[in-house]
């Protein structure tokens, strides 16, 4: 799709955008979207959605995340808490996945932080992650596949990528793959489940459906629930 043939709308407004998904004219939207979701911050998309018309809102909210999400190849998100104990007191860094598992469907893989969602940085762009010890913390693995097929990770690919040093210990958790944009939502979720002990919490939503803030709620409480367990 030849993007300059909409430059015209670059700066498409609520109701152009509107009137464009009502009467299925998905291609000016399309390509004003992939161009503008490139600088993009979350706090920008959260703002122009609410000022689209209710009626084609959900919609639009579908078609950004397909744009985000870099259809008709995906990226993935695994949202993954972790928990790391350090007896020298020092942070572990997330390295990158630079061999990726034996499967060709996949292209690349990079982390994601949760900081995205309020950071002034455009929305979804990768960066170096680090786990401080002590406490739960939650970072994003973004996998980008050549379709939809959603990847498979082992717990022997998990070992084999993050190496503890004898001094440390780490225990992880990941158990879903989602549309990148909704991973991160749903890691905001689990982090606050798992940190309050609770599920009255308020995290960004604007991607994540009802059943998967739901689980992710679940899941951190099940999360919190095995490390006292465990004894962490």
């Amino acid at each position: 799709m030849c993007t300059e043939r909409y430059a015209s709308l670059r700066r498409m407004t609520p109701l152009e955008i509107s009137t464009h998904l009502r009467r299925a004219k998905l291609p000016p939207v399309l390509a004003w979207a992939k161009e503008w979701t490139q600088t993009a911050t979350y706090g920008d998309i959260q703002r122009l959605v609410a000022q689209v018309p209710a009626r084609e809102r959900d919609h639009f909210v579908l078609l950004l995340r397909d744009v985000l999400s870099g259809y008709p190849e995906v990226t993935h998100g695994l949202p993954v808490l972790f928990r790391y104990t350090d007896a020298n007191n020092g942070s572990m860094h997330l390295p990158l996945p630079e061999h990726a598992p034996p499967d060709p469907s996949i292209r690349s893989m990079s982390w994601l932080s949760l900081a995205t969602l309020r950071d002034g940085r455009r929305f979804g762009l990768p960066r170096d992650s680090y786990i401080e010890p002590g406490g739960m913390h939650c970072a994003v693995l973004l996998v980008q596949t050549a379709g939809p097929t959603e990847p498979e990770l082992s717990d022997e690919w998990w070992s084999e990528l993050l190496e503890i040093p004898e001094h440390a210990s780490l225990s992880i958790s990941s158990r879903a793959v989602l549309p990148w944009p909704d991973a991160v939502e749903a890691g905001c979720a689990l982090l606050s489940a798992a940190r309050t002990g609770g599920t009255n919490v308020e995290t960004p939503r604007l991607f994540l459906s009802s059943g998967a803030w739901d689980w992710a709620l679940t899941a951190g409480l099940e999360w919190r629930r095995t490390l006292a367990a465990q004894g962490g």
